[in-house]
Order: structure tokens, then C-alpha cells, then sequence
């Protein structure tokens, strides 16, 4: 059995997608690196001159954040595509390009008010806006079966 879904996504939910996701679990990771950073400017800096070596480190922490904010935005595509789970994985078809995902490497399937997030473990994720869907019922024995093969 499998079941399929074509949507294109658009810019704006991608964004929706990365606020929601930098609330639930991705903030830790930000100031772990500007922390980071700036610990080892501190860390590296011998000339004694602290303040400086803060104001370095909390200025690329910020920037590898912001890097970090941007690039599903950089990554962005708006082609149409097909998603389609089986017993299997999740394949993804987007023009010429051809993905495929087994269960295993699947971490979560989040339901949120306006879309369906199937998250990798490598922190990946296929975003299916709820209007990709024909009805509500079909959304959710989509969110179903995929939930169904990560339990």
C-alpha cells in the first residue's frame, strides 16, 4: 500500500515551518553556538584583550545562526512535487530530482495547524501544507500511515 500527495511549497511556509521548529528544538543548538564561539575567542585570545574577543565570538555565533535561519530558505524550491509513502520509506519527486528515505531515518511526524512535518533524523524535513490535501480525512490517514511506521 502506499500513499501519495503533490504539492508545490511555497516560500512562506517554509519560513512558518523554521520559527515553529527554532521554538520546539532548534534554539538550543543557536546559542550553543554563539556560546561556543565566543568561549574560544576568549579562550584563544592571549593579548588580554577580553572584551574584544567577546564581542568576536557573539558576532559569528550570530552569523553562523543566521546562516543557519537562512539556508532552508536558500535551499528553497517551488516546483511542484510528489510525495508518496509505502511500506518502505518516503519518496520524494521534484523535476528531475529523485529522493528516497527509509522509516528508520525518520525521527518525528509533527501535525501543526497548517502543515504535516515528516523530520529526518539529520534534521531534514518533508513540509506538506494541509491545502496539498484533497480533505482533512485524507491528511490524516496520510499523518497515519507515516506515524505508524516510526512507532
Amino acid at each position: 500500500m502506499s500513499l501519495s500527495v503533490v504539492y508545490a511549497l511555497r516560500r512562506d511556509e517554509v519560513w512558518r515551518w523554521y520559527k515553529v521548529a527554532w521554538k520546539r528544538r532548534l534554539w538550543p543548538s543557536h546559542a550553543f553556538m554563539v556560546v561556543m564561539s565566543t568561549g574560544l575567542f576568549i579562550t584563544l585570545r592571549h593579548d588580554g584583550d577580553w572584551p574584544g574577543a567577546t564581542v568576536s565570538g557573539v558576532t559569528i555565533g550570530l552569523l553562523a545562526c543566521i546562516f543557519m535561519a537562512a539556508y532552508p530558505q536558500i535551499r528553497y524550491r517551488p516546483q511542484e512535487r510528489t510525495l508518496t509513502l509505502d511500506d518502505l520509506g518516503i519518496r520524494g519527486v521534484r523535476g528531475m530530482t529523485d529522493y528516497f528515505v527509509k522509516w528508520d531515518k525518520i525521527a518525528v511526524v509533527e501535525d501543526d495547524d497548517d502543515y504535516l512535518v515528516i523530520a529526518e533524523r539529520k534534521l531534514n524535513a518533508f513540509i506538506v501544507p494541509n491545502r496539498a490535501f484533497a480533505s482533512e480525512a485524507d491528511r490524516m490517514a496520510f499523518r497515519a500511515f507515516a506515524a505508524a511506521r516510526i512507532a
